[in-house]
């Protein structure tokens, strides 16, 4: 379940937006956490949005200020680092801090027989702040004990990456 709020305030070409995300997410299976509900991964508890947007003739400048929750994680060191048929979801999972940033816009708008156009680009995440960490897969692999080269023994292997740093994004939209 989760709950949205937002509010859109008008000034001649200026537009201020606000929104308030909270979402809390649970999932159950009887082989992970004793079967008790967690909080599923990968869902971002909150979030706050400031947008400013300043809209002249043919150019439009955007702002967006987000203040949120980053996604929890799966500590792959804290997985690997045990040997146990019952796992405790909370032992290996982990978040990164609360985090600020700033996306920006600005886009150029015309028309040609009835079809609108927008081409612009972005920056997002402008001051480069690490807001997620993504664990991009997981699986055993099967290794020789050194000095004993008839015991194989499973490793956890895995990568977690960060994402979002500063991306550009070039863009054109059509609108029949």
């Amino acid at each position: 379940y989760g709950l949205d709020l937002g509010a859109d305030k008008k000034f001649g070409n200026y537009t201020l937006s606000v929104s308030y995300s909270y979402i809390n997410s649970t999932v159950n299976f009887s082989q992970i956490n004793q079967g008790e509900p967690y909080a599923k991964r990968l869902v971002r508890p909150h979030q706050f949005k400031l947008q400013q947007s300043l809209d002249l003739k043919k150019f439009g400048f955007q702002l967006y200020g987000i203040y949120g929750a980053p996604q929890p994680y799966v500590d792959l060191s804290l997985v690997a680092d045990r040997d146990r048929k019952v796992i405790s979801v909370n032992e290996n999972t982990r978040q990164i801090p609360y985090y600020f940033r700033l996306d920006t816009d600005v886009h150029y708008k015309w028309s040609i027989r009835g079809t609108r156009f927008r081409a612009g680009f972005s920056i997002l995440n402008a001051t480069n702040h690490k807001n997620i960490k993504y664990l991009q897969y997981v699986f055993n692999v099967p290794v020789r004990v050194p000095g004993r080269p008839n015991q194989i023994e499973n490793k956890v292997a895995g990568s977690e990456v960060n994402l979002l740093s500063r991306t550009l994004n070039v863009y054109l939209i059509a609108e029949f």
